[in-house]
């Protein structure tokens, strides 16, 4: 009996090893779980990285800004300057398009008379071509 005792016992333990290794080898094929912190630590600093990104976009964004809203107030200013300067010289235009017509008015007017002059002195010079007829009233010789 001790014999079939220590077989027995043997048997146990063979037994024992048989299960605890199918039980490893199946452990052993169990896929393993993922170590994440390396991903995480990665995604992390690609974050800081991301964030001063931003940050330097942000900043530069509001630079370009403001050199943006003083062109806009320097190109108004002078936009204001000009119409300013073109309303002058509309006004001017006006006032030299008026001094025109009144030239114009004047040359005219001028025309006229110059030219009743003339007339009238053309008929003074065919009065002094015609021969004098009281010769002797007035002493004229021909």
């Amino acid at each position: 009996q001790g014999n079939v005792s220590a077989l027995e016992s043997k048997g146990a333990v063979d037994l024992e090893t048989e299960i605890s290794s199918m039980i490893q080898k199946v452990l052993d094929e169990l896929p393993q779980p993922k170590n994440y912190s390396d991903d995480i630590s990665m995604l992390q600093a690609n974050n800081a990285a991301l964030q001063t990104q931003l940050h330097q976009l942000q900043t530069n964004n509001t630079a370009s800004n403001s050199v943006l809203i003083e062109e806009i107030s320097m190109l108004q200013a002078n936009n204001a300057a000009l119409v300013t300067q073109m309303n002058g010289l509309q006004a001017n235009n006006i006032a030299q398009s008026n001094l025109i017509t009144a030239l114009q008015t004047q040359l005219d007017d001028t025309k006229k008379e110059m030219t009743a002059k003339n007339a009238a002195l053309m008929t003074m010079i065919e009065e002094l071509k015609k021969p004098c007829v009281c010769e002797e009233k007035h002493g004229c010789r021909p």
